[in-house]
């Protein structure tokens, strides 16, 4: 006999109970999900819904797109959904396969929504199973939908530390991190752009599986879906913006390091000059020559110009708030 891992739940006599690969076969309502799946368990979904195993492998492949295929019995879906992989925001595809009865997900990783529904109260699963497939499909993208919405929440948090750093203390690790966020943002605007498609073709009805429930509420999805769309752009243009910010910080403080560095080295150009004049130690008896190198304090009369113009220049470069 087959080891079989996948998790079937079905609705019976009002209750969601374990089931078995058998129950896929029935009129009630059933959901079997699987994470990760062996060769074994793609050769036994392949069986079970008629769908070739290299479909059910491409779908979970990460960079496959959301796409929806009409089969002989049943209908399937590819959606991405949202999660964290090592603290980086990313998205992950997974199928959804449906026919008048079942449900059948299929992924690679374990996904939030799937848990939040696989969690919810007795009563509450009872009457979502009991409302059949159509209604399970619609909760499973509501459910995506509203991942996507509190990544947003964890991603506008990070926008708002970044504007701050930007401003307070520009470091290097703030142009990382604003690539990083750019790069999920790009990865989530790909991703909602082609889910948008796969919901727009349930709700035009296009979908020949999906029953049981009005389809006009996937407008509601859909929506959802476009403002996603809309907040991804705006948070790209944002970090942007910081990122210009960031730049303009960095070019502004080497300039006044520049700046810095330049009006103290003129503290000493004009000490340097008077040492280089009185450094020409002309010793003949010419009227032309300096008398101070025959003049008994003349060592110190130097050394008192070089420091009074070094003063000088120091307290004009303070006004001027050149340091």
């Amino acid at each position: 006999m087959l080891r079989v891992m996948i998790e079937i739940l079905k609705y019976q006599k009002g209750e969601v109970v374990k089931g078995s690969l058998e129950d896929l076969k029935t009129k009630e309502f059933v959901w079997a999900d699987i994470v990760n799946p062996t060769e074994e368990e793609f050769n036994i979904l392949s069986e079970e819904t008629n769908v070739a195993v290299k479909s059910l492998k491409d779908a979970l492949h990460p960079y496959e797109r959301p796409k929806l295929v009409e089969l002989e019995r049943h209908s399937f879906m590819t959606f991405r959904a949202p999660l964290f992989v090592m603290d980086a925001l990313t998205t992950t595809p997974f199928s959804i396969i449906v026919n008048n009865y079942n449900v059948i997900t299929v992924r690679k990783r374990e996904l939030e929504f799937i848990s939040r529904i696989k969690s919810l109260p007795a009563k509450h699963k009872s009457l979502l199973f009991r409302k059949g497939a159509g209604t399970f499909v619609y909760v499973l993208f509501e459910e995506v939908i509203n991942t996507y919405y509190s990544m947003t929440n964890h991603i506008e948090s990070r926008i708002n530390h970044i504007e701050n750093e930007v401003f307070e203390n520009p470091h290097r690790k703030i142009a990382k991190e604003i690539f990083t966020l750019k790069k999920s943002l790009v990865f989530f605007h790909k991703a909602l752009i082609a889910n948008k498609e796969v919901i727009g073709a349930i709700e035009k009805g296009y979908v020949e599986y999906v029953k049981g429930i009005k389809l006009s509420k996937f407008h509601d999805i859909y929506e959802g879906i476009v403002q996603l769309i809309d907040i991804a752009d705006t948070y790209m243009d944002i970090l942007t913006g910081s990122l210009e910010i960031y730049l303009t910080s960095v070019s502004n403080n080497l300039n006044a390091i520049v700046k810095k560095l330049t009006a103290y080295g003129s503290l000493i150009l004009v000490p340097t000059l008077i040492a280089s004049i009185y450094g020409m130690n002309f010793h003949d008896n010419s009227p032309f020559n300096m008398p101070e190198l025959y003049w008994k304090y003349g060592y110190f009369f130097a050394l008192g110009v070089m420091a009074l113009s070094a003063i000088m220049l120091f307290l004009y470069s303070k006004k001027k708030e050149l340091i």
